[in-house]
């Protein structure tokens, strides 16, 4: 009788255990999202029993056949709230900033042997051929920034005459002489030749309106001044735009002297070819791919510059050779209207890098909402590069403006050409901001010339919700506006 009695007991248990295991299969946690342009929240189900969906109103109820039922919410209240969870501050990148430069690589004294830095003279193929630089493509490095160092020693005839000659260069190239900025051509795998008379090259003073031929000095005179008899040390900041996706013709056109963009898979970038001042060559060539600043493999920096800064009107200065700035990055905290940090304008060559610090907690709560979010950028004559939290790849880059991308090629570069959204918004990788600290490093590049009356300008650097085209309006009257593409987050319970 003992037994059967234990028996019975163990059997209630057991009982009990397949009900609670029932219960707790009944609870079915969802995570759902609404688009915020519409009034309504609507949820279809599909169970093998009745269900019922916290907090919204059953509309078609459980049907037997097809497991199918149909809840719906309004979101009215909600839409009420939205503005105030959607708010991101406007001067949330200028709060905490760090400015620092990076374009040591260009002067005389920069010691091109340290770590990263490889020899980049191409083999000779004649006992007697001029040395000659190799192509980014040819030192494995397909994508982003690189500095060439090359010296040429020159005499008094080749310092007066200042003539310089690249015979491919792609995709932007930056041009120094003796740490003295002389300025910036986009030949997309055109020469850079400053004895052209081709109006297309760019390498020609400007005659505009704005920039009449008789005021403004050729670049041969610019490089003159720069150069000096006996050893001079030129570094070239190149960056690659990318390669096409597409085969396309390679070569130059018949009887022009002109190079096709550098467009094909196959296209060089970098420099390559013959290489000379005056016809006098470059020797010791050396490459080293990345920016100073730049994270690499194993997450470590490469060295930065010195820095100089002028409170009132924010110049960077690009801390070219001998110029005494001091040392480190300069913190900047609290810039608003007290100590506005923008505009930010580069002296002429510099390399800054902008290193915001701002909070996820003044962002929308992810946790309630989908708000997708852009950084917007605006200025003159400059170029960026963009990277989050400590990542090596770059979310984003920026060409500021047209006018620049013109300067050393034939053809007519356009922003669009490497965006099919709006040329100065990135939108930002939501999975990859943390919930507390982050940091927007932003490597901005001045990209003027040497006849340009300013150097490169930042306006403005701020986050906002991240616009999409909306169709409103009847089929008779319908019309795209932009407007935020917003969710909200629920987190239901579905009791079956």
């Amino acid at each position: 009788g003992g037994g059967g009695g234990g028996g019975g007991v163990n059997e209630k248990k057991k009982k009990e255990k397949n009900r609670e295991a029932v219960a707790e299969k009944s609870v079915v946690r969802l995570y759902v999202e609404h688009a915020m342009r519409k009034s309504v929240a609507m949820v279809t189900t599909i169970s093998a029993n009745p269900c019922h969906l916290q907090g919204y109103q059953v509309i078609r109820p459980y049907n037997a056949s097809t497991g199918v039922t149909q809840f719906r919410k309004s979101l009215e209240k909600a839409a009420q709230n939205l503005s105030s969870l959607l708010h991101v501050p406007a001067d949330l990148l200028t709060r905490h900033v760090r400015l620092s430069p990076a374009n040591a690589e260009a002067g005389v004294e920069y010691d091109d042997t340290c770590h990263g830095w490889v020899e980049a003279t191409a083999p000779r193929v004649a006992p007697l051929a001029a040395p000659a630089p190799v192509s980014l493509d040819d030192l494995g490095i397909h994508e982003g920034h690189a500095w060439y160092r090359a010296e040429v020693t020159l005499d008094d005839r080749a310092v007066e005459t200042s003539s310089l000659y690249v015979e491919h260069a792609s995709d932007f190239v930056s041009i120094y002489a003796n740490g003295c900025y002389i300025t910036t051509l986009c030949p997309l795998g055109n020469a850079i030749d400053t004895e052209s008379k081709d109006q297309h090259l760019g390498t020609q003073t400007s005659e505009t309106q704005d920039h009449p031929r008789e005021a403004k000095e050729s670049l041969s005179t610019v490089l003159r001044r720069a150069l000096r008899p006996g050893r001079n040390v030129f570094a070239f900041r190149v960056e690659i735009w990318g390669h096409g996706a597409f085969e396309m013709p390679t070569g130059g056109l018949v009887n022009s002297g002109l190079a096709l963009p550098a467009l094909s898979p196959r296209g060089k970038k970098g420099l390559c070819g013959a290489a000379h001042v005056s016809g006098i060559p470059f020797e010791n060539w050396r490459v080293r791919g990345k920016l100073g600043g730049e994270v690499v493999a194993d997450r470590r920096y490469h060295a930065t510059d010195t820095i100089s800064l002028e409170a009132k009107t924010r110049k960077v200065d690009g801390g070219s050779s001998g110029t005494g700035a001091r040392q480190g990055a300069i913190a900047l905290e609290g810039a608003g209207e007290k100590t506005p940090m923008l505009p930010l304008t580069l002296t002429r060559g510099a390399v800054v890098w902008y290193e915001a610090s701002f909070s996820g907690t003044d962002l929308p709560n992810r946790d309630s909402l989908h708000a997708p979010l852009s950084l917007w950028l605006s200025g003159k004559n400059v170029c960026a590069t963009i990277f989050l939290n400590q990542q090596p790849q770059p979310i984003g880059r920026w060409l500021s403006d047209d006018e620049w991308l013109h300067r050393g090629t034939w053809a007519n570069p356009t922003r669009e050409m490497w965006s099919y959204a709006n040329p100065d918004c990135t939108p930002l990788p939501m999975r990859d901001l943390q919930e507390k600290e982050n940091v927007l490093r932003i490597v901005f590049k001045d990209m003027s010339s040497h006849f340009d009356e300013e150097p490169g300008r930042v306006d403005e650097v701020f986050i906002a919700l991240n616009d999409d085209n909306l169709t409103m309006g009847t089929a008779g009257d319908r019309k795209t506006v932009r407007a935020p593409h917003i969710s909200l987050r629920d987190r239901l319970s579905l009791l079956c």
